[in-house]
């Protein structure tokens, strides 16, 4: 992913009942489809990712498989859909080979 494309910010998320919670877990997929739009994604959840929340009401309305597709297609072309990755500025990002 190239410099432009990705984005290191100082956060922290507040949950529903104002916990806070460290945001090195977490980072945002922000891109351009049909409008500017936001998901908020949890990782390291089983080794897998798990799509926390939006700020697009259009995703919102969709289905699981739908929200899946869009995120995909965000993540496959970047270029395409402006996609910047947010993440901590402390998060720790590595490569599973194989």
């Amino acid at each position: 992913m190239s410099a432009n494309r990705l984005e290191c910010i100082k956060a922290t998320l507040r949950g529903p009942r104002n916990e806070f919670k460290d945001f090195d877990d977490f980072f945002v997929l922000r891109a351009s489809i049909d409008g500017d739009l936001k998901i908020l994604v949890e990782a390291n959840v089983y080794e897998n990712l798990r799509i926390v929340g939006t700020d697009s009401e259009k995703i919102r309305s969709m289905n699981a498989k739908q929200i899946i597709d869009i995120f995909t297609e965000m993540l496959d072309d970047p270029e395409g859909h402006a996609t910047t990755l947010i993440l901590s500025e402390n998060s720790k990002v590595s490569a599973k080979q194989g």
